[in-house]
């Protein structure tokens, strides 16, 4: 009996122990909501303000993701409130190396930016999937010295990168248009078409979201 009485406050500083000592465990602390942006999206004269933006109005699994004009909060009651959409929050990964990073859309946590499989090729789009537990390397990011969002594909580097020339899109049905289309791509020094501004600053390159 006395024995029970010892283990019984033991056990959740047991179970906590246990849970820490996990290898490449999801940290609890999530960052608040943030907008993704090209990293010259606010530099070039005339260039229409673009945030990375779930496709189709709803977030469901394997919607893609493009980047569309930034919605505003509604200022009347009653109007559909969009910004959910553009919201994303960042879950660091503990673990050896480099920090990572788990995107997900800050309304369902549930759902990660995902690049596909590693031997996709350049110009690979990306899409809402469910996370995977434990995370694969299709929804592990990380900031680079250059601000650029970035997932390593086998040895090379891949970067979200605004697809060249494209432009206005919006298919029958769509509740809002894409302005450019997102792909990944093989990462190149100081391409202005790469993507990792985060709530229209750039990024520190620590890993934060």
């Amino acid at each position: 009996m006395l024995q029970h009485r010892i283990l019984m406050p033991l056990l959740p500083l047991l179970a906590v122990v246990s849970a820490t000592s996990l290898p490449n465990r999801m940290a609890l602390r999530q960052t608040a909501a943030s907008s993704i942006q090209p990293l010259g999206s606010n530099d070039q004269a005339g260039d229409t303000e673009l945030c990375v933006t779930v496709m189709g109005g709803q977030a469901v699994v394997g919607a893609s993701l493009h980047l569309a004009t930034c919605f505003d909060h509604p200022e009347q009651e009653g109007e559909e409130d969009k910004t959910f959409l553009q919201s994303f929050a960042c879950s660091e990964l503990e673990g050896e190396g480099e920090q990572s990073l788990a995107i997900t859309l800050q309304a369902a946590p549930n759902l990660c930016i995902d690049r596909g499989s590693d031997d996709a090729q350049d110009g690979s789009g990306l899409q809402l999937q469910e996370c995977a537990d434990p995370p694969i390397p299709a929804q592990l990011w990380r900031h680079d010295d250059q601000s650029r969002i970035l997932s390593q594909s086998g040895d090379v580097n891949k970067c979200l990168v605004i697809q060249e020339g494209s432009t206005h899109s919006q298919n029958e049905g769509d509740p809002y248009a894409s302005e450019k289309y997102l792909q990944t791509w093989t990462c190149a020094d100081y391409n202005q078409n790469q993507v990792g501004r985060i709530n229209g600053h750039f990024a520190s390159g620590t890993g934060g979201c």
